[in-house]
């Protein structure tokens, strides 16, 4: 509750109030770093693999080493050494002007997120991560996540997801 999260101390704060994710974490004013961020190395999609790891990103590529195919789903995730709020974009933006939540809009540690990936002309995919804790504060430089990607057309069925049995 929010009485008994406040009163571990001064500067603890409820978050994500009325949803499953609801977190006490310390909100401290002394807090002057951003969410370090690294792969969520326990999720990914069976048949693929983080490769390439370093301090500010990683690449994503088949068991085999191999360019992803356009048009596969794939999901991966990342961590947060606090909660944080994360985001991404296929350009660099400014987070408030992101196109994608990196899983919910929540301030977690683990995000994870199901990406499909698009059939572009030049073969690599960057996508620039950026995560923002309680306080504010977000990654001055973009988390890189690279996919390469294998040009081709759209082979994958259409997936009903859900009916209207009463249409109109």
């Amino acid at each position: 509750s929010k009485y008994r999260c406040e009163s571990l101390g001064a500067s603890c704060e409820l978050v994500n109030v009325g949803t499953e994710e609801e977190m006490c974490v310390d909100g401290s004013v002394n807090d002057v770093n951003p969410p370090v961020i690294s792969p969520q190395l326990d999720i990914i999609s069976p048949g693929y693999q983080y490769r390439d790891i370093e301090k500010g990103g990683f690449s994503l590529r088949s068991d085999e080493g191999d360019c992803i195919d356009a048009y596969t789903p794939l999901r991966f995730g990342i961590n947060t050494d606090e909660p944080a709020y994360c985001k991404f974009d296929l350009e660099e933006n400014e987070f408030e002007n992101m196109a994608y939540d990196f899983g919910p809009s929540y301030y977690l540690y683990n995000h994870t997120t199901q990406f499909n990936v698009p059939n572009i002309e030049n073969g690599d995919l960057d996508m620039y991560v950026t995560c923002q804790d309680s306080n504010g504060h977000k990654n001055s430089r973009f988390y890189m996540i690279n996919i390469c990607v294998n040009q081709g057309p759209d082979l994958t069925a259409p997936l009903i997801i859900d009916i209207d049995p009463n249409p109109g």
